[in-house]
């Protein structure tokens, strides 16, 4: 008897470990859809990439886009997605990941490529190109089998106004 209850220890923890390469390739696939989901200014998507909880927590470039909470990271994705910029390419690189459990913290390069439309100085308007290098520093968390953000942050290395390319 004593032998089985070991054996049923065993078993569990076996099967309790993953595979971190695997785990490490699902947190890859969630930074793809999340910039696929960004690219198209797919809200609904966006948010799938979040663990739904009123504990998370998402920074953005811009002083005011920081949301507390599941709603209000909604909210601030909202805002974001209804300005007038169209993403060419959006994507991110060289990603470092660390796991420990169900928690997993990463941080990715990300590049970006948006065309916006501005008026000039005498309100005619204009279409800019902005290429912007920035870097996400996030955590995530395994639950049922998949991984979700719970943190992101975003930092621009250089003020996008310095990038500006007129068409």
């Amino acid at each position: 008897m004593k032998s089985l209850k070991y054996l049923i220890l065993i078993f569990g923890f076996i099967t309790s470990c993953t595979d971190p390469t695997e785990d490490k390739a699902k947190i890859e696939d969630l930074l793809r859809k999340n910039a696929e989901c960004y690219s198209t200014k797919n809200l609904d998507c966006i948010m799938n990439t979040y663990l739904n909880d009123t504990s998370i927590i998402a920074m953005g470039t811009e002083k005011n886009f920081i949301g507390r909470g599941y709603n209000a990271v909604m909210e601030i994705y909202k805002k974001d997605l209804s300005q007038s910029w169209q993403m060419i390419k959006y994507e991110y690189k060289n990603p470092i990941i660390n796991i420990q459990d169900d928690i997993a913290w990463l941080t990715a390069d990300v590049y970006s490529k948006i065309k916006v439309t501005l008026p000039d100085e005498y309100n005619d308007l204009q279409e800019f190109e902005i290429e912007l290098d920035s870097r996400l520093t996030a955590v995530c968390k395994k639950v049922n089998g998949e991984w979700k953000f719970t943190l992101t942050n975003f930092q621009h290395f250089k003020n996008p106004s310095e990038t500006f390319q007129s068409e």
